[in-house]
């Protein structure tokens, strides 16, 4: 997913990190979750310019879902997806 900022600020305009391994957040703000996190996630962008306040959006999945395209993984992995 995307961050979105309000008040006409912009993605590219911070330096963005989670702190944790495992989700990688862009310059344009495109947050990539490599694995099932079951703790609340905080991400925070700090203003490239120094000038300003850092911004925090901090979430919990509730629900992962799995494509349903050309996905292939052994059945004990699988089968795991379906009991969390």
């Amino acid at each position: 997913f995307t961050l979105i900022l309000t008040h006409n600020m912009k993605n590219t305009d911070y330096n963005w990190t989670s702190g944790i391994q495992g989700i990688q957040v862009d310059s344009n703000g495109m947050v990539t979750l490599e694995y099932i996190l079951k703790n609340e996630i905080t991400i925070t962008g700090t203003p490239k310019s120094n000038k300003g306040n850092k911004v925090t959006y901090r979430f919990s999945l509730q629900k992962w879902f799995l494509p349903q395209g050309d996905f292939q993984e052994a059945w004990s992995v699988i089968n795991s997806y379906c009991s969390d």
